[in-house]
């Protein structure tokens, strides 16, 4: 225990914050996922998030600064939310970048292996994976927007 607090201590006071968002923010998500749609917890989000204007004057603007904390919610994914899957994950990393005025998408694909469908979320940064192999959208064929999949509800994906 003294461990994980040396080490948490050791990050900088915008990663703790982040970290500490991530902890909060991956179990909502979960739980606004498995009590109404992926479109509604989407688009209650991007409501609750200011557009993007211009560039953010955060450290989390440059791309090293979102595949931090990218690992950022990895780490709070799995040390405090080990079932969060990989859309709660993408959906938490989406939507605590965009906070941050960086631009950001959320990627969907999906594959069939044999009988078994299988999908996948991921999140890209100007076409950089950031949570997630950098050949992901090799292995799973992405749609081409999240507006393809909720087309009712205008989500804005940036």
């Amino acid at each position: 225990m003294t461990r994980t607090i040396a080490k948490f201590l050791a990050l900088s006071t915008d990663d703790r914050w982040l970290l500490i968002q991530a902890i909060l923010a991956l179990p909502l998500i979960r739980a606004a996922l498995a009590f109404g749609s992926s479109r509604r917890c989407l688009d209650t989000l991007d409501r609750l998030t200011p557009s993007l204007t211009g560039g953010a004057a955060s450290p989390f603007e440059s791309r090293q600064g979102a595949a931090r904390a990218a690992w950022l919610v990895d780490v709070a994914s799995r040390r405090f939310s080990a079932d969060a899957s990989c859309l709660v994950r993408s959906i938490a990393l989406w939507w605590l970048l965009r906070r941050r005025g960086i631009p950001v998408e959320i990627r969907i694909g999906v594959r069939r292996r044999g009988e078994r469908f299988e999908a996948h979320a991921w999140v890209e940064h100007f076409d950089c994976v950031l949570n997630d192999d950098a050949d992901v959208a090799d292995r799973f064929a992405p749609f081409d927007s999240l507006e393809a999949l909720f087309p009712p509800l205008g989500v804005r994906v940036r």
